[in-house]
Formats: C-alpha cells, structure tokens, sequence
C-alpha cells in the first residue's frame, strides 16, 4: 500500500473520525412555554466540528425530521421530511454553526428520548490549505540552522 492509497482512505473515513454533528440552539419559534407539544414549531441549528486538518468546503447538510416531525427552513414556510442546504466551510481545526431551521412537532404523542431532527453532512470537498498553513513552522526553532563561523582578527 501506497500514501496516496493511505491519504485515499483517510478522506473516505474523514467524517466519521474528525467531524462532530450537533443539534444545538432547540428554542420554541411559536407555541406554548415549556416543553414540546403536538404541531408546535421550534428552531434550532446544526453545527459541525471539524478535529481534522483539511479545510472542508462547499459542505451542504442533510437536515430532516424523524418521526413524525418536519422540517422547514424558515418559520411560516413549507416543511418537509427533510431538506439538503447550504454551502459552508469549516476548516480544520474548527467549527460553523448554521443559520436557524425549524422542525414541526408531530402530529401526535411521542415518549421521552423520541428522536425529532437528525442533520449530517450531505456533501464536501476539501484542501490542503489548514495542513500547509498550520504545519509549516517558520523553522527559527528547529534543525537544521545554516551558519557560518570564522576567526575575526585584531
């Protein structure tokens, strides 16, 4: 096996070893205070963490509903079982945080622990740039130094 076979195979698992996907920022966008009733819609974010050391670019997100909930990209507007936005970067050694999407409870009861909103990367593409820009030192502190020495005379 090559590098390149080596560097092939870190990019195809990328995701699953140095991103995070998190739902975050859940608030109440219109309905009652408290907890979460049937056709209720509430906000929330996705935000995606990147541990690695590849730039990721033009990153779209998967984002739907599960259960019963739908999904919408702005509060008064259609929803769907799920959607596919954006086109962020996150850079390595990072993170991004979307805008506000919107989640339609379901239509009937749910127990505790029911999952409502799953988000994950849908696509990406990637670069080199963090890699080269973070991990190439000024080399001041390491070997090897050039110098020249020489007697200097009275």
């Amino acid at each position: 096996m090559t590098i390149l076979n080596d560097i092939a195979i870190g990019f195809d698992n990328y995701l699953q070893d140095e991103v995070v996907v998190s739902i975050v920022d859940v608030a109440l966008a219109d309905g009652t205070a408290g907890v979460i009733n049937i056709n209720e819609k509430w906000k929330f974010k996705v935000k995606v963490e990147n541990t690695g050391h590849i730039n990721m670019t033009d990153v779209s997100l998967r984002v739907a509903g599960s259960n019963g909930a739908m999904i919408s990209t702005s509060l008064n507007g259609s929803y769907f079982g799920g959607l596919t936005t954006g086109s962020y970067t996150v850079n390595g050694g990072s993170s991004m945080t979307s805008s506000y999407f919107y989640f339609e409870a379901p239509a009937s009861a749910k127990p505790a622990g029911t999952v409502l909103v799953v988000g994950h990367v849908a696509n990406w593409t990637g670069n080199w740039d963090h890699m080269f820009n973070n991990h190439t030192p000024d080399g001041s502190d390491v070997a090897p130094t050039g110098s020249y020495a020489a007697q200097v005379h009275p």
